[in-house]
């Protein structure tokens, strides 16, 4: 290959027209030099032994050992604590003080045993939880110094410290963390809502699916079908409203016909309902002309107290029925955490924070 120069150039080659030549020759001339300098090949370098190419760069200052996060803007604020190694440097006084809590402040350590991570930070200290401590069998006690409870299994003490004051940084960490699931494909690292789970794992492909089914049981799906499957009969459903209802009526209550009919004549009868779960009292704001309100199943009046309803109360199963699946139905529907069945797991009484769900 050769250079091609100005005379072996036309003038279409250079981007000028026949007319432009002839108007502007001086224009042209230089248009021509200045546009047929072509990058040379390989082949002429190779044959131009002599040929060196020579930069007019200079170097001004060599930046590639200059600490990360340094600046020369005067302005930016510095960490003045002695015995601080960080180079950074800060463009508003919060994002120093927040620095500065790295020093000064209490930091709270992780409840883990053989953890012996710590943080300040309410934010830090729960994603290493959820980062490193997913296994909820693990036993732990409850990190209230005047509290001598556990240790008992993860999941359990979440609703222990609950129900604590939550006046602590690990209390108020441990509410947040009570209805976050782990995705259990082993190659996914979210964490979502309990009630976004099933959504969730039908993001994976059905080979990641495969390849964790055990963990996805454990979870209480199946990895086939994404169902959620009743702990207790091993049912499966769609959705998670449908397997609630179903709990509700097949292993909550002794008479499920008894118990709708007076979910459906509370809720029609009165202003405003809330809805409630069947082992408690049935809260309500507003009531009709009347307090007494008679059972259109038994024909007995539902007495309203301190506005609240007691008469479904009679048809609740005992607790101790449920208490084998206890963990795997918390682990699906985290309100039931209310359920009596772990009044073993509360905090003594003068202790213990009354919530009424997660």
């Amino acid at each position: 290959m050769t250079f091609v120069g100005p005379d072996h150039m036309s003038n279409n080659d250079a981007g000028l027209s026949t007319t432009n030549s002839t108007l502007y020759p001086s224009h042209a001339t230089q248009a021509l030099e200045h546009h047929s300098i072509n990058v040379p090949c390989t082949d002429i370098i190779a044959a131009n032994d002599d040929f060196k190419f020579e930069s007019r760069a200079e170097v001004v200052e060599d930046r590639s050992r200059q600490p990360k996060h340094e600046s020369n803007d005067s302005t930016r604020l510095r960490c003045e604590y002695h015995g601080c190694t960080s180079r950074r440097t800060f463009r508003r006084k919060y994002e120093l003080q927040r620095h500065m809590k790295n020093h000064t402040a209490t930091r709270i350590p992780c409840v883990f045993p053989d953890c012996y991570k710590s943080f300040y930070r309410q934010d830090k200290l729960k994603d290493h939880v959820q980062k490193h401590h997913v296994d909820d069998s693990e036993p732990v006690a409850c990190p209230r110094p005047s509290c001598d409870f556990g240790p008992v299994e993860w999941d359990l003490l979440k609703l222990h410290i609950r129900n604590h004051s939550r006046h602590t940084i690990i209390e108020l960490v441990t509410f947040q963390l009570i209805k976050e699931r782990h995705c259990p494909v082993t190659s996914c690292n979210q964490v979502v809502d309990v009630s976004g789970l099933r959504k969730h794992l039908e993001s994976h492909n059905a080979v990641e699916l495969r390849c964790c089914q055990n963990s996805i049981l454990d979870s209480g799906y199946d990895s086939n079908t994404l169902n959620i499957i009743c702990p207790v009969c091993r049912h499966q459903f769609m959705k998670r409203d449908d397997w609630i209802d179903h709990l509700t009526n097949d292993h909550l209550v002794t008479d499920s016909v008894h118990y709708q009919a007076i979910c459906t004549q509370l809720k029609s009868a009165v202003l405003a309902w809330r809805t409630c779960y069947p082992w408690e009292k049935w809260s309500v704001e507003d009531f009709p002309h009347h307090e007494l309100v008679q059972c259109n199943h038994c024909s007995e009046m539902m007495h309203c107290h301190d506005d609240s309803y007691k008469h479904h109360l009679s048809l609740f199963r005992d607790p101790e029925e449920i208490r084998p699946y206890r963990r795997a139905i918390l682990a699906l529907w985290p309100e039931f955490g209310s359920h009596p069945v772990f009044n073993d797991v509360l905090p003594r009484k003068e202790m213990r924070h009354y919530t009424r769900s997660a």
